[in-house]
């Protein structure tokens, strides 16, 4: 199959210094079993064949998903004492000679922790959780635990999915809306001096974690409520912000606008019920310094944005601009220059990942039940493109609400990152709200 543009976007960016690639984390208490979990990832991947594909020129000679004769999706097992330590940019996937899903797990004999890492190009988040569901599915199955059905999957629906991406809307309309054109945001300012190689080997996966209880997070949307935002509102103000205010310490603010990249979800409810696949747009929602001190009025033009953005998402300027470079992508490459600073950050709010399993699971306290493993939390972090240097991921599992946040480590150190992280929450409470902070450090 023919790429899709956004597939062909995120493959286009991808850089061995700077991968395409996102995580996923799930941490489970209980004994989990080697031989079951492996052979319950290779039954899940053989239901979801952008994860068992490779690109490579075919139709036309134009980059082409093609059907792996032969990959691996053998899982990195160790112990808890084991690091994962990346050395360079091994989060880097080839996708011309390896599949999409790449997966590690750490335990011992009352605890796990599932890494999986998995290209843009070949699926989303929710097309990443489908398939997660279903290695859960077929783990739990292996302990005679009751779970439902399989969702079915047809393969060759797969095709239809780059309708899925425009909806209604023509692809030759599209195309002819609007020229591409180039934007150059602020980027996050180190607080170290350094070339770009500051953590060029460092713990994987980075991430630093803010975890509010189930009450705390009531309370956080109430007092939402009361200000017309929903809690993704508050927290989409908080970081523009709190971005802001970082900059501004050593006078390293450029003047130019800062922008948050958002991802938006393109599945709708008369839609095939895809496997696992890429039903995503972007959005850009971007500040200048001064709309961002103005307080009442960037809560107040956020609000309204974001509503718009939801209804407008298939025909997004992200959208319209992948349809209007190039039909031979390696053409349009130098569209997307390196050094210019296409976002600031990324907020992405994945909900509640178990939400998006295609099957039924037991449940215990709120907590899904998978054999003998009990998913205790979840998380994970976008990819770094080149000059975004933040990304904020958003979870909600167990009714608490979670912040992931990672920074580009090849520019800030572990304890830069706590930082950013303690700013960020600060300015999202804005002291309206009692809390005791948990913070869950991944480094």
């Amino acid at each position: 199959m023919h790429l899709t543009p956004f597939e062909s976007f995120m493959y286009m960016n991808d850089h061995p210094r700077f991968p395409m690639t996102f995580v996923v984390r799930f941490a489970f208490s209980g004994d989990l079993v080697q031989d079951a979990f492996q052979s319950a990832v290779d039954r899940a991947i053989q239901r979801h064949p952008m994860l068992r594909a490779l690109i490579r020129p075919a139709k036309a000679s134009r980059d082409c998903w093609v059907q792996a004769e032969d990959y691996d999706s053998e899982i990195d097992f160790g112990s808890m004492d084991d690091p994962i330590q990346v050395v360079g940019a091994s989060e880097y996937i080839d996708l011309k000679n390896e599949i999409g899903f790449r997966g590690f797990v750490r335990r011992d004999e009352n605890r796990a922790i599932f890494y999986a890492v998995f290209h843009h190009s070949a699926v989303d988040g929710i097309g990443a959780y489908q398939f997660l569901g279903d290695v859960l599915w077929f783990y739990a199955d292996q302990f005679g635990a009751s779970v439902g059905e399989l969702s079915d999957y047809c393969e060759s629906d797969l095709r239809k999915r780059l309708r899925a991406n425009i909806g209604q809307i023509p692809a030759w309309q599209l195309s002819t809306q609007r020229e591409y054109e180039t934007n150059d945001y602020q980027k996050l300012s180190p607080r170290n001096e350094g070339d770009g190689l500051l953590g060029m080997n460092h713990p994987f996966p980075a991430i630093q974690v803010h975890e509010f209880n189930r009450q705390q997070y009531r309370e956080l949307r109430l007092d939402a409520q009361k200000r017309n935002q929903t809690v993704n509102d508050r927290l989409l103000e908080a970081l523009f912000t709190t971005m802001l205010r970082w900059n501004e310490v050593d006078g390293s603010g450029s003047g130019k606008e800062f922008c948050v990249l958002m991802p938006l979800d393109l599945r709708t409810t008369d839609q095939v019920n895809f496997s696992a696949a890429n039903l995503v747009t972007s959005s850009f929602i971007h500040r200048s310094p001064s709309q961002i001190q103005d307080q009442e009025n960037l809560a107040s033009s956020l609000i309204k944005e974001t509503v718009q953005l939801k209804h407008s998402r298939h025909e997004s300027e992200f959208m319209t601009t992948l349809f209007s470079v190039p039909s031979r992508w390696t053409e349009a490459h130098s569209m997307f220059e390196e050094e210019k600073c296409h976002a600031t950050a990324v907020l992405s709010n994945a909900g509640d990942p178990t939400k998006r399993f295609q099957n039924e699971f037991s449940k215990k306290a709120g907590r899904l039940i998978a054999g003998n493993l009990v998913l205790e939390e979840v998380g994970g972090a976008s990819p770094l493109r080149n000059s975004t240097r933040l990304t904020v991921n958003i979870f909600t599992y167990q009714r608490k609400l979670s912040i992931n946040l990672r920074m580009d480590p090849q520019f800030f150190t572990a304890s830069d990152s706590q930082e950013f992280l303690k700013q960020y929450v600060d300015t999202f409470l804005g002291g309206s709200v009692n809390h005791s902070p948990v913070v869950i450090a991944e480094n």
